[in-house]
């Protein structure tokens, strides 16, 4: 009987410690969201943390750092190869971002950015498109962060990825062909971000990933679907989700930190 008794409970064991594994983390080791900053040092004794990244918990004295949220900080962006396909097949392939911007600390708005897509083509006939000079898609910007895991994994160990979503300021257009077809998108999408909780970062990578117009990650943990929306609207098409694909890199004026947990 009692060995009955275990092999019937041996497969319900082994499924709690499986959900076990992928457990949403303490919120009391995480931040609420992910802040942008510097973590600065400051006379002995007097700072809240006491390693530099001003992680590993809030101290009530004798800390030597302080942590700082960002204000109006200045960063240059680029890219290369940059892609926004819908899933209904329409493509737009840019070979050059670059952008400038500047971090905020207010949530959840944490930076804007100008963007400028270059050499931008469509995929059918190679027609340019364009909504400034020649082949140049201008688009204004705005990223939220947010957390796109936050877990223990089987060794009770968290684990977290911190992404940007990168959105459309208000709906923007542009055209392609010597048709003049004309195009509006709007909302945005979400990429991971290295390196998190280290404060040496003059640069950070944003590396966006779509597959057929979806994309991975397609939301924040515990958020709802993010997407861009590509929309045809002369000739008029219904209007289609797209996906971004390509790595963006924003250089900082100054070293920074992107900060998840306390």
């Amino acid at each position: 009987m009692t060995r009955n008794r275990i092999s019937l409970l041996a497969p319900a064991v082994l499924a709690a410690l499986a959900l076990g594994a992928l457990a949403p983390a303490q919120s009391s080791a995480l931040l609420g969201v992910p802040e942008i900053g510097r973590c600065v040092k400051v006379a002995a004794g007097t700072g809240e943390y006491e390693v530099a990244s001003c992680t590993g918990g809030r101290k009530p004295t004798g800390g030597h750092y302080d942590w700082e949220k960002a204000s109006k900080i200045k960063f240059v962006a680029g890219g290369g190869l940059t892609e926004i396909e819908t899933t209904g097949g329409k493509k737009v392939e840019c070979t050059v971002m670059a952008g400038t911007g500047e971090y905020y600390a207010p949530f959840p708005q944490n930076e804007e950015i100008d963007v400028k897509l270059l050499g931008c083509k469509e995929n059918v006939f190679h027609f340019e498109c364009r909504n400034a000079a020649p082949e140049e898609i201008d688009l204004a910007m705005y990223g939220e962060y947010g957390f796109i895991k936050n877990a223990l994994n089987k060794e009770g160990k968290l684990v977290v990825s911190v992404g940007m979503s990168l959105k459309v300021d208000d709906p923007q257009k542009f055209e392609c062909g010597p048709n003049k077809d004309q195009y509006r998108i709007e909302e945005g999408v979400i990429a991971p971000v290295t390196p998190i909780d280290k404060m040496s970062a003059t640069t950070f990578t944003f590396k966006f990933k779509a597959s057929a117009g979806k994309q991975k990650p397609p939301r924040f943990e515990g958020g709802g679907l993010e997407a861009l929306i590509l929309d045809e609207t002369f000739p008029a098409m219904p209007p289609e989700q797209a996906g971004l694909t390509g790595t963006i890199k924003n250089t900082n004026e100054e070293a920074m930190e992107i900060k998840a947990k306390e």
